[in-house]
């Protein structure tokens, strides 16, 4: 019981505060992140052939990358992803470590300037924001061999798309700007008698050719929207595939009952926000969801269950070696995006704590037909737009049932099913404890949540403020709330001694430095300590390890399970450990 991998990737807005036109670019902010970064914990440089992005792995087996569409534009936020872990504690220690380390990390690049924001709407209302990972079984038996088959239908379809139709379009497309475009251009502006400027020069070709920034994208601009457009064009028929073979899996039948637990969590995992007609809502991605499972890759397109789990691999495959063997296996990830990235410790860790207790429930058969709503995504929208939670959803069968309802029907399933167990763990009754305190708390005793649940807190700041405060102000409220600085309106809360905490800070500082037990995050974060600063190159991705390069370069695969000595510090020793390196870092 809560004995399965989970994992949370978080996005985190850039705000820098500058007063004329001389803004650095996001990447460029992200690259004096991971210099202080690294003067914090040992890193080591991610695979870029298995994501396309660019990104590090910390010595705490977690990774940051930098989140964009189109490299060239050097716009895109902070994605801070977890290492694995094996309990919801754990995991919750993880998380608020990668909060502390970018926290510190933008505050050393400029105090008074740099922020992130963990959050999931920007001041215009644009979606991103967390998605959480959780193990589960995909299929058995000859299931499991139908995935197999299709699963090599899509790399061998992925290959032929991207050797026969984007690398040449690409190669055409660069052709035509280097030696047709970009030259009719500049004879233009010299026959004009006006020189090409540098800036114009850098457009035409691409910046990195000029600056030789590794934060400089050396692709023209306009090349990166017709690719991405094509790719996704290309890719619809895959997605519909994926999607269907998805649906034909035991997976999907987990899938399908957690949905009213996933919709209905919003009452207490919600974040709040204020909406583009000035309305509060108590979650800020519920209303951004446009499907449960398909997954057109389409501008807009953001399901409730992720596909990108099983898409990215099978991309990847012809480059990658290790994406191939992990699409194979019979256990996959479940990919949630519909829930916001929290501020108040207790409801992430009932975000992930509950939900991997449910799944736990679902995948021993204690749950098989729960309360489900009729219309998940006009549900999910109609409970973001009610704090009041009085509305009553109808379902499937006939009835209808609060938000509040649904969740105390999870509730009472996952009781029963940990009460037919006779060894439970202290972290199950504490889960289960704090979930039926809050909702009790929901429906009776709203001020008692006011730092345990952020929409609440969030609501509480705005009444306060006042009803008749601008609009420009309320938002201010709105976003500053999530500020990663002592300046957001969350940290002065917790500073304040308002904001009910789950893990010690101790547990923080421990995840800061070294990786969860019992995954192969040991592994990797002790071979990226192993070979810091050494005299061989190491690139890391999630499954494997690349030290060397040219034809000498060795690559070890990471088990999922880690089989290798716990060399990690006890907790009490942490703290000496980490004065260490900050000196180190500082004499450098």
């Amino acid at each position: 019981m809560l004995d399965r991998l989970i994992g949370l990737e978080t996005e985190y807005l850039i705000r820098f505060q500058s007063d004329d036109a001389s803004r650095p670019s996001d990447r460029d902010l992200f690259d004096q992140l991971l210099d202080q970064l690294d003067s914090q914990i040992p890193t080591a440089a991610a695979e870029g052939s298995a994501t396309g992005k660019v990104g590090v792995f910390l010595a705490n087996g977690g990774a940051v990358w930098f989140e964009t569409r189109r490299p060239a534009s050097g716009i895109g936020l902070v994605e801070g992803s977890t290492p694995e872990c094996r309990s919801p504690r754990a995991l919750l220690a993880q998380q608020r470590a990668m909060d502390r380390l970018l926290a510190e990390s933008a505050r050393r690049v400029s105090p008074d300037r740099f922020f992130l924001l963990k959050n999931c709407r920007d001041s215009r209302g644009t979606a991103y924001g967390a998605q959480e990972n959780y193990e589960a079984t995909l299929a058995t038996g000859w299931r499991l061999t139908l995935w197999r088959i299709g699963a090599g239908c899509l790399i061998a379809f992925h290959a032929v798309l991207l050797l026969a139709l984007v690398v040449p379009l690409f190669l055409v497309l660069m052709a035509f700007n280097g030696l047709i475009l970009a030259p009719l251009i500049l004879w233009a502006c010299q026959v004009s008698g006006r020189p090409a400027s540098r800036e114009l020069k850098m457009a035409l070709y691409g910046r990195g050719w000029f600056t030789k920034g590794d934060a400089d994208s050396y692709l023209p601009p306009w090349i990166e929207p017709p690719i991405e457009s094509l790719m996704r064009l290309l890719l619809v028929p895959s997605s519909l595939f994926c999607s269907l073979l998805v649906m034909l899996m035991p997976l999907h039948q987990t899938q399908r009952r957690l949905l009213p637990f996933l919709l209905t969590r919003t009452i207490w995992a919600g974040a709040g926000w204020i909406d583009r007609q000035g309305q509060f809502q108590i979650a800020e991605k519920a209303t951004s969801r446009t499907r449960v499972l398909f997954h057109m890759l389409l501008d807009h397109d953001r399901p409730i269950f992720g596909l990108g789990q099983f898409l990215k691999p099978s991309l990847m495959a012809l480059f990658h070696r290790p994406s191939i063997q992990q699409l194979f296996h019979d256990r996959q990830r479940i990919q949630v995006s519909i829930g916001d990235s929290n501020l108040c410790e207790e409801a992430e860790y009932l975000r992930i704590g509950a939900t991997a207790l449910v799944l736990d429930a679902i995948e021993a058969g204690a749950i098989t037909t729960p309360p489900s709503p009729r219309w998940a995504l006009r549900t999910l929208g109609r409970i973001s737009r009610d704090s009041n939670l009085t509305n009553a959803y109808p379902l499937w069968r006939g009835r209808s049932m609060t938000a509040v309802q649904i969740q105390r029907w999870y509730l009472n399933a996952c009781r029963r099913y940990v009460h037919e167990h006779e060894q439970v763990s202290d972290e199950v009754w504490d889960l289960l404890s704090r979930w039926s305190a809050v909702l009790d708390d929901l429906e009776d005793n709203r001020e008692a949540l006011v730092g345990r649940v952020d929409w609440i807190t969030k609501q509480m700041l705005l009444e306060r403020a006042g009803a008749d405060l601008p609009a420009e102000s309320r938002k201010k409220i709105d976003l500053r709330y999530h500020e990663l600085s002592p300046e957001g309106y969350w940290s002065q809360l917790a500073a304040a001694g308002l904001a009910t905490g789950v893990v010690a800070d101790e547990e923080i500082q421990y995840a800061m430095h070294w990786p969860p037990a019992g995954t192969r995050a040991m592994e990797r974060g002790r071979m990226i300590r192993e070979f810091y600063r050494g005299d061989e190159a190491i690139v890391v991705s999630w499954g494997s390890i690349k030290i060397g390069s040219g034809p000498n370069a060795r690559v070890i695969p990471l088990s999922p399970e880690s089989d290798g000595a716990d060399s990690r510090p006890t907790p009490a020793s942490v703290d000496s450990e980490v004065d260490d390196e900050d000196v180190s870092a500082e004499s450098e």
